[in-house]
């Protein structure tokens, strides 16, 4: 008995040096297909190059994505969307194809003067945005600083209220234990993103197609985006948004998926009772509404838009 007992500390004590000794994921990003079909810009924000996709003209609308994916979260938004509105979908640094700017602090101060300083770089007065789960929570984040600068916000399925972490159902509130946190990273694989999609993130995971896992773990994958999920995930503070979501003054519609298994959907009847003269919709849809039922998140953006 001693024997197997030291051998299994010794086994577990390798484990914690090889999760802390070796980076999770890919040294190098892994290219998108879909990205190089796209209008594909950036702009300099602290020595670092920040991609975004821009396409059509018209009032500017700003789509955000969430905590571990990227723009590619609204490849099915982005075309029909662009008809009335110039769309711009970008990556938060941590995301994506972004580069991760010098001393960033992964907080929703650092998140909104990206936002702020893209409204600069693009000449926008104002700025409508859409955000999902972490994106949703940013938008709020830059609505409630710079009311003079927002015209409209769309909440899908968003972050934001002061329990977000503790109501998350996904592994991502696990990211900042010791050991465990790194462990997750380096159990992100091809098939575990598969998984999640089809099981959680969709509702219907036969929606899900092999390419958007593809481009959802090939970016996800890039090391210093895996280790940006722990630093955003200590340092974004929900407490500050849902403090300020009284003051707001500019149209807000909230869209939520009903069968959300990250984000109870009582989150967003909780959302819309802060937020003054707020519209909420729900979907028959889980934690991405904008992927998994494109049209119907289009029409409500353009329908609430045009009012």
């Amino acid at each position: 008995l001693p024997k197997i007992a030291t051998a299994t500390l010794i086994i577990i004590a390798a484990s914690i040096v090889w999760i802390y000794a070796v980076e999770p994921g890919h040294a190098n990003p892994i290219p998108s297909v879909w990205r190089s079909s796209q209008h594909v810009q950036s702009f300099e924000y602290k020595a670092a190059r920040i991609d975004y996709i821009e396409e059509g003209q018209g009032p500017a609308l700003l789509l955000l994505h969430g905590g571990g994916t990227w723009g590619y979260s609204f490849h099915k938004n982005i075309g029909t969307l662009a008809k009335h509105f110039r769309v711009i979908a970008m990556d938060m640094p941590g995301h994506g194809f972004s580069e991760i700017p010098e001393n960033y602090g992964y907080s929703l101060l650092d998140t909104r003067n990206v936002i702020e300083a893209l409204r600069r770089h693009l000449g926008a007065d104002r700025l409508s945005i859409a955000g999902n789960s972490w994106g949703g929570g940013w938008a709020l984040d830059y609505a409630e600083h710079f009311p003079e600068h927002t015209a409209a916000l769309i909440l899908i399925d968003a972050a934001g209220l002061a329990d977000t972490v503790e109501a998350d159902q996904s592994s991502w509130p696990y990211l900042t234990v010791p050991i465990l946190g790194r462990a997750i990273l380096h159990g992100v694989f091809r098939f575990t993103v598969a998984d999640g999609y089809r099981s959680t993130l969709f509702h219907d995971g036969s929606k899900v197609r092999e390419s958007t896992i593809d481009e959802v773990y090939n970016a996800l994958s890039w090391t210093p985006n895996l280790l940006a999920q722990i630093k955003y995930q200590k340092n974004l503070k929900w407490e500050e948004t849902d403090l300020r979501m009284s003051t707001l003054r500019c149209p807000v519609l909230i869209i939520w998926g009903q069968y959300d298994q990250y984000l109870d959907p009582s989150m967003a009847s909780r959302m819309a009772l802060k937020i003054p003269d707020a519209t909420l919709v729900f979907l028959p849809t889980s934690h991405l509404p904008q992927e998994e039922d494109p049209a119907a998140v289009n029409q409500r953006i353009l329908d609430f838009l045009s009012q």
